[in-house]
């Protein structure tokens, strides 16, 4: 006989027409238990695996179960016999069929109780048995009203129901002759291709028809039914007589695994297109990994059952221990879920960023986990462009912290944003305590205008850009020059507006000084001229008129005029070098800086009464201009009287070097140093002498350092970038300093 084909699902079948079912292997071994039988047998379906069946049950005949479960693997004849639970003491009468299971022949046992009190339910056997001694059974159909029964005679096509479980829901039986195009037109055409099992067991090619599919209802609804049967009359050729079969309504638990599979779907494209890794950890340390997440991204995961250390050991080692740390809290029961981010090393090399969340499902009695699920997504680029503007805010960050200029940021409404310190220090307030307050209350002008006239001051102000110089007003009351560049700029889609603020009071006074520096030196040159030179030259004029008297005349001896004249001719033209070397003290008609640096080093050994001395350690061009060398030299100038008249020198070295294309001036002495009470001096920086030298350096593009030295005396040190070219700081005009840009 032809082996039977069987499935767990099928399997479940033979549940409704047997009180319990089980598939035995070779030797007698259970490779499946049905629920019922396994609580007939008084043990527990999953403890049954493995365990031999005639452990369990013992026969009530002679013949011994063994033989049998032999008998019927080698010939597939149906076995029927009576036997005993052995732990309940239920009776129970079994039939044995071949087939196969799992791709192996076995043995399947069906049970029915028929312990004393218990109605019955016949198998397929008894079934066709029944149906072949013509009896309705009537009782059957009672016992069994949720399965409809049925019974076909192939030759004449003719269908007989036991009960009317058709009626009950709502289906035309087809009973009758010429039923199976009657019944193939109910199915559904996409279903029709699976009852194609049925006429395989008319045509004996298996011994048992099983098939889901939908029927149409009378009211016109499609219902989900499975029909099983087999053949319990075949004549001499093997084809099937009659076929017994039973039909159960699945419509509620095919509708449900349909929802499900759907359900499945949708999740399935919802985790694609979230590109989301979803992954299952268990307390042996395995891992599984639902969808292939990992190889997208170039990760080597850890699934398959291998353990959850391999993928600890490709974490960043400075990832790793806060990782470690916030999933085993949710192991061990003190959080039920984490949210971590770390780098994960790359199949390729390198690291990728991964956010993880974990949450615990299943604990033991003691709090324990036992299966945490999770998910992972790729925030590789995301994270790194979030680090590249953490660290381009840090750096922006430094940068205004370290300006010397003052960087407020002004929003939609007038109110401060954000100051940075030098901002904070030149308004005498502590750092960030100006957020939110109006900036127009940090103009003194604005204090005594109506609020209206002070925003269209703003928006005016705001409008045109550019560098405007304003009156400031301190936390104090004080009040200050400054200057303010202004620019619109755009911060997350909203308008603010930036400026930047310098504080111009020193260099408005050092301007002041220096146009009253230059009004007294034309004073003096006026008075120079008039006094010295203009007198000289009305001596001669006098003197050249009386030898024109005397030549005219011819009295006296003009000769000894002539030579006085002449005497007074030559100390005019001393008198105008003199005059010509205070205006222009450096020029490349005389040598240009050196020879100038060595007429003052004599000029200063003769009149401050100090030894001044010279060394050049450059030769040729310097590449600067006379208004460029001029300054250097008012700044040595400046730093030899300072030595001479409040550093008490007897000793000042002048020393002229280039290097790196770099001019370096420095001018040391032996004098008390800079700053030492009883000096007369002042601190570094704050005597209006050094500033007007600070101020030539900057003309320069340069810079100014005064220090103590450390055996006596100061030390003053210009650096200037070679070839610089300048204006005569003199003649800038007011206003005209530089003011720092910053790009938002």
């Amino acid at each position: 006989m032809i082996a039977t084909l069987l499935t767990e699902e099928s399997l479940a079948l033979l549940d409704h027409v047997a009180d319990g079912v089980a598939v035995t292997r070779a030797g007698g071994t259970i490779a499946y238990c049905s629920r019922p039988l396994a609580a007939m047998l008084g043990q527990q379906a999953k403890h049954t695996d493995q365990v031999s069946i005639f452990c369990l049950v013992e026969s009530v005949a002679p013949e011994a179960l063994g033989g049998l479960h032999e008998r019927t693997l080698s010939s597939g004849r149906v076995q029927r016999i009576m036997v005993r639970c052995i732990v309940n003491e239920v009776q129970a009468r079994v039939v044995m069929r071949r087939a196969i299971f799992q791709d192996v022949h076995c043995v399947v046992w069906s049970f029915e109780d028929v312990s004393e009190g218990r109605e019955t339910l016949p198998d397929f056997a008894v079934l066709a048995s029944a149906i072949q001694e013509g009896s309705s059974r009537p009782e059957f159909a009672a016992q069994r009203a949720e399965f409809g029964f049925w019974d076909v005679k192939v030759e004449s096509d003719e269908l007989t129901w036991w009960n009317d479980w058709c009626n009950q829901h709502d289906i035309d039986p087809c009973s009758g002759a010429g039923h199976g195009a009657r019944w193939d037109a109910t199915i559904h055409p996409d279903d029709l291709a699976g009852t194609n099992g049925y006429h395989d067991v008319i045509a004996g090619r298996s011994e048992i028809y099983e098939a889901e599919f939908r029927v149409r209802t009378r009211s016109g609804a499609w219902l989900w039914i499975s029909s099983r049967g087999m053949a319990t009359a075949r004549d001499a050729d093997g084809k099937a007589l009659r076929l017994t079969g039973v039909t159960i309504d699945i419509d509620a638990r095919k509708r449900t695994a349909l929802a499900l599979r759907e359900s499945e779907a949708r999740l399935e494209a919802v985790v694609w297109g979230t590109e989301l890794g979803l992954w299952e950890v268990r307390a042996d340390g395995s891992c599984w990994w639902f969808n292939d997440w990992c190889e997208l991204h170039g990760i080597e995961p850890y699934d398959n059952g291998r353990e959850q250390r391999v993928w600890l050991e490709r974490i960043h080692p400075a990832d790793a221990p806060l990782y470690k740390k916030l999933s085993e809290e949710a192991m061990h029961g003190i959080t039920d879920h984490y949210v971590v981010e770390f780098r994960i090393m790359a199949r390729e090399g390198g690291w990728r960023w991964v956010h993880e969340r974990g949450r615990v499902t299943q604990r033991d009695p003691s709090g324990e986990y036992l299966v945490m699920v999770g998910v992972c997504l790729d925030v590789d680029a995301h994270k790194r462009m979030e680090i590249a503007v953490r660290e381009s805010e840090a750096r922006l960050a430094t940068i205004l912290e370290t300006m010397r200029e003052g960087v407020v940021l002004v929003d939609g409404e007038g109110c401060v944003e954000f100051t940075n310190p030098a901002f904070d220090r030149m308004f005498g307030h502590e750092h960030a305590t100006l957020k939110g307050i109006p900036f127009l209350k940090l103009l003194d002008f604005a204090q005594d205008l109506e609020t209206r006239a002070i925003d269209r001051w703003l928006a005016r102000f705001s409008a045109r850009g550019g560098t405007r110089a304003i009156n400031l007003r301190r936390a104090d009351g004080g009040e200050f020059s400054g200057e303010i560049l202004t620019g619109s700029i755009e911060v997350s889609g909203s308008k603010k507006t930036l400026y930047v603020v310098q504080d111009v009071s020193e260099r408005k006074q050092l301007e002041k000084e220096i146009t009253e520096s230059a009004h007294r030196e034309r004073r003096r040159l006026g008075s120079d001229l008039h006094d010295g030179l203009g007198q000289e030259l009305t001596g001669i004029s006098l003197m050249l008129r009386s030898v024109a008297l005397r030549v005219e005349t011819g009295g006296g001896d003009a000769r000894s005029v002539l030579d006085d004249t002449i005497a007074l001719v030559n100390h005019a033209i001393q008198t105008t070098r003199k005059m010509a070397m205070g205006l222009s003290p450096v020029t490349l008609e005389r040598g240009g800086i050196a020879a100038a640096l060595g007429t003052l080093a004599a000029w200063s050994r003769s009149t401050l009464g100090c030894e001044v001395r010279l060394r050049l350690s450059t030769s040729g061009d310097f590449g600067i201009d006379e208004a460029g060398a001029t300054n250097l030299y008012m700044i040595a100038q400046e730093a030899i009287l300072n030595a001479a008249k409040h550093g008490r020198a007897r000793s000042i070295l002048v020393s002229l070097s280039t290097a790196k294309q770099l001019i370096n001036l420095v001018i040391s002495d032996d004098g008390i140093g800079v700053g030492t009470a009883g000096s007369r001096g002042v601190a570094p920086g704050r005597g209006m002498g050094l500033k007007i030298m600070r101020y030539r350096a900057g003309v320069l593009g340069g810079t100014l350092q005064v220090k103590r030295r450390k055996g006596g005396g100061t030390r003053v040190h210009c650096v200037c970038p070679l070839g610089r070219r300048s204006s005569d700081p003199d003649s800038l005009p007011a206003g005209s300093v530089r003011v720092a840009r910053i790009t938002a």
